[in-house]
């Protein structure tokens, strides 16, 4: 993964490999947790770093379709994807050691 860091404006990260940008303003992120997804693409690319996705971080996010988390990923916290009712498919990485309660439910769609 490579980083391109110009003015706050610009501040994009290019994940290699898929060809995806992605704005980080897109992230609301505190001390590695993620705490709330302010986009609306239905294919999100969680960014390197992230060791937490904390309660309610993509709740209700009707369009989302798939998700890639990074290898840094430890935890999801309770209810993190409630109600992605169009959530098909998300990768866990390795090193994912905790999964909250209803952290995918009412996620039909996942395969």
């Amino acid at each position: 993964m490579r980083k391109h860091s110009g003015t706050a404006k610009a501040d994009w990260e290019y994940l290699s490999g898929v060809g995806v940008k992605m704005a980080q303003d897109q992230f609301e992120i505190e001390e590695g947790v993620l705490i709330k997804y302010l986009g609306t693409d239905p294919e999100i690319h969680i960014p390197e770093g992230i060791h937490t996705i904390g309660e309610g971080a993509l709740k209700g996010m009707a369009s989302l379709q798939k998700v890639m988390l990074p290898s840094s990923l430890k935890q999801i916290d309770n209810g993190a994807f409630k109600g992605c009712r169009q959530l098909k498919e998300i990768c866990f990485p390795e090193g994912l050691t905790k999964v909250g309660e209803y952290a995918f439910h009412r996620c039909h769609a996942l395969e």
